[in-house]
């Protein structure tokens, strides 16, 4: 095997050896797909669909049928020079809005001296993760609200830049984040992109959670396989 997987035909390899047909396609790619078909996205004909986790990923679905770009919608600068992300650059909706982003922001604060109910929620400051954060945003925890509306402010931003150079139908949000949030992360986006983006009128498109929760991804690469 070679030393990098950047040059390996890799979907050549495993057709060989199955003898079966093989698709090769990026996760968020195949759960945009999957919620075009038979999620959230039914019935809309132009769709963003954002992977909000760990990282930040995301598909496109144009004219009914899954666009693929060389670029990633998790890598938008919402924050000039701000921290940095694994793609080498700074301030990128991934590095400022994941779930390892609201994780950090949050360790952050903790780490500064201020007071908060996560710390009687876990056993070591460490261990606060965006589950975390969102359980005490339902306590009413300052901190923890501070985090949340500074995390929804940034993903405004770069959710507004993508609305306003795509002008999808729709933005479906999933991933483990968005699916543990629901409402408590998409009213106040609603609200806060309704400050925020002009270009479009707010009434032209939606934001919505994906359908199928973390299935997205499987129901999108099934699609593809029976097309292969």
């Amino acid at each position: 095997m070679p030393d990098s997987w950047h040059h390996f035909a890799l979907r050549s390899f495993v057709k060989r050896q199955t003898g079966l047909p093989v698709v090769i396609e990026n996760d968020a790619n195949a759960a945009a797909l999957g919620e075009h078909l038979y999620g959230a996205g039914r019935g809309y004909h132009d769709l963003v669909y954002l992977t909000i986790s760990t990282g930040i990923g995301g598909g496109i679905i144009a004219d009914d049928a899954l666009a693929h770009r060389r670029g990633e919608a998790g890598h938008v600068t919402v924050v000039p020079d701000g921290a940095l992300c694994g793609c080498g650059a700074r301030g990128c909706l991934e590095a400022e809005c994941s779930g390892t982003a609201i994780g950090r922001r949050a360790r952050r604060y903790l780490q500064a001296g201020r007071a908060s109910k996560l710390r009687e929620m876990v056993s070591d400051t460490e261990l606060v993760t965006a589950k975390t954060v969102a359980d005490a945003v339902r306590e009413g925890d300052e901190l923890a609200c501070t985090v949340w509306r500074e995390t929804i402010r940034l993903m405004a931003v770069g959710i507004g830049s993508i609305v306003a150079l795509l002008v999808p139908q729709a933005v479906i949000l999933g991933g483990g984040v968005a699916a543990g949030a629901g409402e408590l992360l998409l009213q106040p986006l609603r609200e806060e992109l309704q400050q925020r983006v002009h270009i479009v009128s707010m009434n032209s498109f939606k934001i919505l959670q994906a359908g199928l929760g973390a299935d997205s991804g499987l129901y999108g690469a099934l699609a593809l396989g029976s097309r292969a």
